[in-house]
């Protein structure tokens, strides 16, 4: 529940507040990914199985799943960074609201589609890490 509440409006407040300061999304994009991974990691969505912080198995896992997770946040802040620095040598329609879901500009869609990515990327890393955990301590 801590880890909804900071990702959604948690995460929102953040982008309002600093937004416009420097690394200010970045800050709040950290925040927000950050919970993400772990409610997507550790819960049972759609199916998935359901992986406990109390389990030994997982609990063996967690410097490995800090650093994996250190690693794709400074990806997430390195790819933001470039993104943004690049975005006012781009032409004014990338700035264009009309675009993609309810009428998000060019840019932001793209940030949002190429941060999504990584996320997936990282969610389904670590919960085939803590698959490979449990099988390997079950058949052993």
């Amino acid at each position: 529940m801590v880890a909804f509440l900071t990702m959604l409006p948690g995460s929102l407040i953040l982008f309002l507040w600093l937004g416009d300061k420097p690394f200010g999304t970045q800050f709040a994009s950290m925040t927000g990914y950050t919970a993400a991974t772990i409610l997507y990691t550790f819960s049972a969505n759609r199916g998935m199985q359901r992986y406990l912080f109390d389990c030994p198995y997982v609990r063996s896992q967690f410097g490995c799943l800090a650093v994996r997770h250190i690693g794709f946040l400074t990806a997430l802040v390195l790819l933001q960074t470039v993104l943004l620095s690049i975005r006012p040598h781009l032409s004014p329609w990338w700035m264009t609201e009309g675009f993609g879901p309810r009428g998000m500009p060019p840019f932001v869609f793209a940030m949002f589609v190429l941060c999504g990515t990584l996320l997936i990327a990282e969610i389904m890393t670590n919960r085939s890490l803590l698959k490979r955990a449990h099988a390997t301590a079950n058949s052993a």
